[in-house]
């Protein structure tokens, strides 16, 4: 298990948005080990009444990726995530968010990073206690 940096940004839900943002990380050379994303409701809409978007990506290298943003001129929060493995089976979800929400621990978002038949399935929990989120997941018997 490990806490990583990933980065979280707001966009706006049209055509070519998420192109405006891979693009400069993408000539920055740097890798993308996950990306997740969802609309946002429309009571929660972007500028101009346009619907948004919020996306989160975990970098190779969050720093040259967030340097490639604000050169692009988007901007983006660094936010700290826990990567673990949890066993591919039923209830290993359910049991890594029961352990977190014992320990007071607020689930922010979350997402696969990749699958491994041998490995389980590796998942990013984004807590604002990750470190303490990465020690009580280190601790969970499935």
């Amino acid at each position: 298990m490990a806490v990583q940096v990933a980065l979280r940004l707001d966009l706006l839900n049209r055509p070519g948005e998420l192109v405006r943002v891979l693009r400069p990380i993408a000539q920055a050379g740097v890798n993308l080990h996950a990306a997740a994303g969802v609309a946002v409701s429309a009571g929660n809409s972007g500028s101009a009444g346009m619907p948004a978007n919020v996306i989160e990506l975990l970098p190779s290298h969050a720093a040259a990726a967030e340097d490639a943003l604000q050169q692009a001129g988007i901007q983006a929060q660094e936010v700290e995530v826990v990567v673990t493995w949890l066993p591919n089976r039923p209830g290993a979800l359910l049991t890594a968010c029961e352990a977190l929400a014992t320990a007071g621990i607020n689930i922010e978002g979350m997402y696969v990073v990749s699958t491994d038949p041998s490995q389980g399935v590796q998942m990013t929990f984004e807590c604002r206690e990750a470190q303490r989120a990465d020690q009580v997941l280190a601790s969970v018997r499935y």
